[in-house]
């Protein structure tokens, strides 16, 4: 996980310095009581999307592997540019009838 040392600094900050940043009260919804709750809301909702965003480049390298390995051990069908909504529209219809079977 990423950390954010120069937001928390800052958030740490206002938190003990209150004087240097007020809210209004009508700027509260209720949710939050003071901006360092919105705040730390804030930093974590960065780290996860950034977690997601890791996860989501990972499983893609990982799949892009996989695929290239299968390429240099000749596990591959080569289709016409003419066919290849088709196939690919297969392939879909397996996954779905998969995915059925398995529930």
């Amino acid at each position: 996980m990423r950390s954010f040392p120069l937001c928390r600094r800052a958030l740490f900050r206002l938190h003990n310095a209150p004087h240097l940043f007020r809210e209004p009260a009508h700027s509260l919804s209720g949710r939050y009581q003071n901006a360092s709750e919105v705040l730390r809301e804030g930093l974590r909702l960065v780290e996860r999307r950034e977690q997601l965003e890791a996860a989501k480049l990972k499983a893609l390298q990982q799949a892009a592997h996989t695929g290239w390995a299968d390429v240099a051990a000749g596990r591959y069908t080569d289709v016409p540019d003419t066919r290849l909504e088709d196939f690919v529209g297969q392939l879909g219809e397996q996954a779905a009838s998969r995915v059925l079977a398995a529930n």
